[in-house]
């Protein structure tokens, strides 16, 4: 797991960070052309508003679908640099010698888990008769691993169930691969990086799933 660690942070970073958000650009048409088409959209407002504001989502969606396009490398770029800060202050006080550029490549190198389950789920729903949002919120890999699916599941509980689909099993693999990669740059013992990731990702973590149950209740 090192080596492959070893390969990406020797990779330019600017080479690196255009072929992840190729990446997830090439997912997200895929999912809008062949998984979102018009046939779901129709599918999953029908009855609950008229069919003619049904045909103005449907065109809002085809028109403004490029924003996303433009806006996910911005909020990759604030995610990692959110990430990046938590695990550079955690690191002055465990006596690290790693700057904020190193950890900010690691940080970045761990992005290939996310795309990785992308493209199973992605592959999930092009093989699935999906007629609807619903089946495709059913059919989302990570959301069935997740601590929100359990309370809107089983506990039946809507409301705060959203946010906490953060909480899961991919999480936990996230984890548990961040040190690999803050080990290349840090040359310690991965349970010593462990802890590092421990004791500043994982309250990162909290800190803004905290942040976005009280939102979605505020604002429900």
């Amino acid at each position: 797991m090192k080596k492959i660690f070893n390969l990406l942070l020797s990779e330019n970073g600017y080479i690196h960070f255009i072929t992840i958000t190729l990446f997830y650009t090439l997912i997200s048409y895929i999912s809008n052309e062949y998984v979102l088409t018009e046939n779901v959209m129709y599918n999953s407002f029908y009855g609950q508003i008229p069919e003619q504001f049904i045909e103005q989502t449907i065109e809002f969606q085809k028109k403004w679908t490029w924003v996303a396009y433009v806006i996910h490398p911005l909020i990759l770029l604030l995610k990692w640099s959110f990430i990046t800060a938590f695990v550079a202050m955690g690191s002055v006080f465990m006596s690290y010698s790693i700057g904020f550029r190193q950890t900010f490549k690691s940080i970045m190198s761990c992005e290939w888990l996310f795309i990785l389950f992308g493209i199973v789920n992605l592959m999930v729903l092009l093989m699935s008769d999906v007629n609807s949002i619903v089946d495709i919120e059913q059919l989302n890999v990570v959301n069935t691993l997740s601590v929100g699916y359990l309370f809107k599941t089983y506990l039946d509980i809507e409301g705060i169930a959203k946010p906490l689909y953060s909480l899961n099993l991919l999480q936990v693999f996230y984890i548990l691969l961040m040190p690999f990669s803050i080990g290349v740059i840090s040359n310690k013992n991965y349970l010593y990086d462990l802890s590092l990731v421990l004791r500043t990702y994982a309250p990162a973590l909290f800190i803004w799933i905290i942040l976005i149950t009280y939102i979605t209740v505020s604002y429900a």
